[in-house]
């Protein structure tokens, strides 16, 4: 019996000694499942992900990707319509519009001070056309033109109403095809056509003369022609070279320049008084003077003011 007891006293101290222990090790063991839910991984600077509360995932986590809108085009505002006015090439016939309605001119028509011919289909004419026994001349625009035309080989003068007049030779063709043979002990170059009624100014030296100016005048009539032949200007005899003006009884010329002699380039006739006011006879394009070249008012002054003594001028039919 007294084993016995002994025994059993051993065993139960035995059993005290292992409890705790035993405690210990099942408390190591095991977390609670909040505690494992609640656990937070932590990443360095190596890109390991950090694993949040609840198991959701922070740090170098990256963003989903967008594809970026594409920008819609804007669209265009609808063209304005054309509206046709004024002069409307069409299949090679030129034809006047206004507000897009083509007008049904026929005949003579002046538009925008300019003058214009129409014909039974309405288009304006180009080129040469006789008119009721009348010969006129258009540029490719269907302007009347008027003045000396060159037309082919020949040259012609179409009056300012827009008839042809007398018929001459180009200009090339007559004296000025030598023009540049000839020699100035000036700038300048004077040429005058009498059967043209005609004035040529160049400009430059022997070999390299240009054409500067060109008018029409008034020379000498059949019975009191202009002198013709090849002249220093101002070197002849006579009371003056330039001057404002002389009287020639009744009338008054204006700027008058001297030729040679007595022969002048001056202004057509004016009524006597301080100012050219009023025209006497203003006449160019003919035969009307008494000898000298009567020219528009400012190609008279034009000429006083530019052309000095021993200028060439040459006098020609």
């Amino acid at each position: 019996m007294k084993q016995v007891k002994k025994f059993m006293l051993v065993f139960g101290l035995s059993l005290c000694m292992i409890m705790p222990v035993m405690a210990d090790v099942h408390a190591e063991g095991t977390t609670s499942s909040n505690d494992t839910q609640n656990t937070t991984e932590t990443t360095g600077d190596n890109g390991s992900t950090t694993q949040g509360e609840n198991g959701n995932q922070t740090g170098n986590t990256e963003e989903p990707k967008t594809t970026p809108e594409t920008p819609k085009e804007e669209s265009k505002p609808a063209a304005k319509p054309v509206v046709k006015n004024g002069f409307i090439n069409e299949s090679g016939k030129i034809y006047f519009y206004k507000n897009n309605k083509r007008l049904n001119y026929k005949g003579w028509k002046k538009i925008n001070k300019k003058i214009y011919y129409f014909n039974k289909k309405h288009a304006v004419v180009t080129g040469q056309k006789k008119i009721k026994k009348s010969y006129f001349l258009f540029n490719s625009k269907g302007k009347l033109m008027t003045g000396w035309q060159n037309v082919g080989n020949k040259r012609y003068l179409f009056k300012t109403t827009g008839k042809l007049g007398v018929i001459g030779k180009r200009l090339k063709e007559d004296k000025s095809k030598n023009v540049q043979g000839y020699k100035s002990d000036t700038k300048w170059l004077i040429l005058v056509d009498r059967s043209a009624h005609k004035v040529y100014v160049y400009h430059g030296k022997k070999g390299s003369w240009k054409l500067k100016k060109s008018f029409l005048c008034g020379n000498g009539k059949a019975s009191t022609p202009t002198v013709t032949g090849t002249f220093k200007m101002g070197t002849t005899k006579g009371r003056y070279f330039k001057a404002r003006y002389f009287d020639s009884a009744p009338a008054r010329c204006w700027w008058p320049t001297r030729i040679t002699g007595g022969y002048l380039f001056h202004s057509v006739l004016y009524y006597p008084s301080s100012t050219p006011a009023r025209v006497m006879d203003g006449r160019v394009g003919v035969g009307v003077s008494h000898g000298c070249v009567r020219l528009k008012l400012n190609n008279a002054k034009w000429i006083h003011d530019h052309i000095t003594k021993k200028t060439t001028c040459v006098i020609y039919n």
